[in-house]
């Protein structure tokens, strides 16, 4: 397969196409002028390291410093040694500025404290010009499409040292996560499973009312960020809306991100910021001289395609290749299932499914007791049941909860739509 990296250039570079071409099938952000931690807060037990950076600033020139080296010590490169339970401060001074981390240590063996007691919560990701930096977690097992999106403002960092406005860097990374996932579900879902669905991509941006956009200027948009009162994910709405609207009328939404040097020339010693009239002109040179003021006639005319769906469907039903089920575990939840939620269904036409490595997850990984473990569904046709070496155990007919002791693999024979669901463990939901 080719890389995530190769498709996103391949598409921005060679193949761009509008979202309205064809059917429908914890967002992160980056900064690239920024100097801030990697990380505001770090939970470890007794005797785990961990590194931290300073981000966009020279890694010689950072100063570390631990206001109790007895619970937590920190190395010259920003590597945090956990000694003894209790709670410190990290200090980063950098130009005379200081930059602090609070370091929580608990007991070996004691986990890590969070609003859902069996996640991680010191997963996370960010880009720092053509740089990708992922503290995981449990961030690649968690329907996350987060990789995706700090990838593509890797590739806008590989274009230009600009940071134009957060409106159009947020909604190019967000509507880039977007395109890719759509592809992934039209061509490849074994790999968008894992990922997610790119009608998660929309639900991320939602606005609400949808009006509450036209009661300011785009150019006022992109000068200030957009209320939390309308949208959780702020700018990021905006920018996602501009970004499908150029690409619909224009056949590209890269252009602006190719011409940025060209037109900008090389960022000044102060700062990298662009200012709106610098923005204004470029939008202009890169489409068209009414690039602006045509974006809200076009959105009030496609508001429908931006409306969230609580449910939407996984169509594995041309998957050739064996799904593999990945554990959902983040601050809100932590589930194993097929599908948009726990509640919705897939569909499938004779789909194998790999369980195997979920189990592996939850037994060794979350310590969890997996020997009650069923599988949910619902359907009367014929699932059928492997071990790992791919040898016939039994076949089960319309029953909806099934045990998968021993189990590696399942067949869902037939076609149809179905729950596919693995419970017998403490889920939680809030």
């Amino acid at each position: 397969m080719m890389s995530l990296l190769s498709i996103i250039v391949f598409w921005v570079d060679v193949a761009p196409f509008s979202l309205f071409s064809s059917p429908i099938c914890a967002s992160a952000s980056a900064t690239y002028d920024a100097i801030e931690l990697s990380e505001s807060k770090v939970f470890l037990e007794v005797g785990d390291s961990f590194e931290i950076s300073l981000k966009n600033a020279i890694e010689s020139s950072v100063k570390w410093k631990s206001k109790n080296k007895s619970i937590a010590s920190i190395t010259k490169k920003g590597k945090i040694k956990a000694k003894k339970v209790g709670k410190t401060k990290i200090t980063a001074t950098y130009n005379g500025q200081k930059y602090k981390c609070t370091v929580t240590v608990a007991a070996k063996g004691k986990g890590y404290p969070a609003a859902n007691p069996q996640s991680e919560v010191s997963g996370s990701a960010y880009c720092a010009g053509t740089d990708v930096y992922i503290s995981s977690g449990d961030l690649f097992i968690t329907n996350s499409y987060a990789i995706i999106y700090e990838l593509s403002h890797a590739l806008e960092g590989s274009y230009h040292d600009w940071y134009l406005n957060k409106t159009l860097t947020e909604g190019f990374a967000q509507y880039t996560a977007y395109k890719v996932l759509k592809k992934l579900c039209s061509t490849d879902m074994k790999d968008a499973s894992g990922l997610s669905h790119y009608q998660a991509t929309i639900n991320d941006v939602r606005i609400s009312p949808e009006s509450s956009v036209y009661t300011q200027t785009f150019e006022y948009w992109m000068e200030n960020e957009f209320p939390t009162t309308y949208a959780f994910n702020t700018s990021y709405a905006t920018g996602f809306r501009f970004m499908a609207y150029l690409d619909t009328k224009y056949g590209n939404y890269c252009n602006h991100i190719k011409r940025t040097q060209e037109m900008l020339g090389n960022t000044p010693a102060t700062s990298n910021s662009a200012d709106i009239n610098q923005v204004k002109t470029l939008l202009a040179a890169s489409y068209s001289n009414d690039v602006i003021d045509g974006f809200y006639p076009w959105l009030k005319s496609n508001e429908s395609f931006f409306a969230p769906k609580d449910t939407f469907n996984y169509d594995y039903s041309n998957t050739s290749r064996p799904i593999i089920l990945f554990p959902s575990f983040n601050a809100v939840s932590n589930s194993t299932f097929l599908g948009a939620n726990t509640d919705s269904k897939i569909t499938y036409n004779n789909l194998v499914v790999d369980i195997s490595k979920a189990v592996t997850y939850l037994r060794d990984y979350k310590h969890i007791n997996v020997s009650s473990l069923v599988l949910q569904v619902d359907v009367t046709a014929k699932v059928t049941l492997y071990d790992a070496n791919g040898k016939y155990i039994r076949s089960s007919y319309g029953q909806t909860e099934i045990p998968v002791t021993g189990v590696a693999y399942v067949k869902l024979d037939s076609t149809g739509q179905t729950l596919f669901r693995l419970k017998g463990y403490a889920e939680y939901h809030p």
